[in-house]
């Protein structure tokens, strides 16, 4: 039985208190010392000038791009479509990539994964469904925090 049938079968004060605790659990987990930090180094960054903010930009590109070519999916997806993480310096560069979809995230299953990352506490976000139907993606704290 999983969490979410255990939750529709409870009465409904009981739902209402975990759903309290279950934010409590989260707001935890979220809200440390590193979140403010991070917060903190946002704020600063409201008052940096468009180019300083673009060079900034880009540097996190090239990191969440090399982090991603530690995944099988990622690897072999850009090695078919004849792209090198390097080909990627800047956001003017993100038309390049090909445009994936919910269902090749589903079937590619853990192989979209940074092995890198595999060893940090994992949590799992579950999408909105906007487009009809919902995706399960892991996540870090780190992740979550920012």
């Amino acid at each position: 039985m999983n969490i979410e049938t255990i939750y529709s079968n409870l009465p409904e004060p009981a739902q209402r208190l975990a759903t309290v605790l279950q934010g409590w659990r989260i707001s935890r987990r979220r809200y440390t010392r590193e979140f403010h930090r991070i917060l903190a180094e946002c704020r600063e960054r409201e008052l940096w000038s468009s180019s300083r903010l673009r060079e900034f930009q880009n540097g996190r590109l090239r990191t969440i791009v090399e982090s991603a070519s530690r995944a099988p999916f990622f690897r072999e997806m850009w090695k078919e479509s004849g792209i090198a993480p390097d080909d990627i310096r800047s956001i003017d560069d993100l038309k390049e990539l090909p445009v994936i979809d919910k269902a090749q995230i589903r079937s590619a299953g853990r192989a979209v994964d940074n092995p890198s990352s595999l060893d940090s506490p994992e949590l799992w976000l579950r999408t909105s469904g906007t487009t009809g139907s919902s995706l399960l993606v892991r996540q870090t704290v780190d992740f979550e925090q920012r």
